[in-house]
């Protein structure tokens, strides 16, 4: 029907078109409602996908907290007496290298 129609207007629109254009004005609020709908899903799921990265950068920094204090663990270490002592340990292990250390 729409290749019917002339855009220039020289020839008359055929009869039905009136309807359907009017039918499918009818549908606009609608579609309005729907989208203000559709709108509204995005926007509770965007603030959960934002706690849910909150949240997973929360947990990031626990694991990263928890794992430089288990790196920063103490060791013993034997005093003179033969008494083992808990003493912080700065020093590389080792058999660890200094680069791998620092990465």
């Amino acid at each position: 029907m729409l290749e019917d129609c002339d855009p220039t207007g020289e020839t008359p629109d055929p009869p039905e078109l009136a309807k359907v254009e009017q039918a499918s004005r009818a549908q606009g609020p609608l579609i309005n409602a729907r989208l203000a709908a559709i709108d509204s899903q995005v926007n509770a799921l965007s603030q959960v996908d934002m706690a849910i990265r909150d949240v997973l950068a929360l947990y990031d920094q626990a694991v990263q907290q928890a794992h430089y204090q288990t790196s920063v663990y103490q060791t013993p270490v034997v005093n003179p007496s033969g008494a083992a002592l808990n003493t912080p340990s700065t020093a590389v292990p080792p058999n660890v290298s200094y680069s791998a250390v620092r990465n």
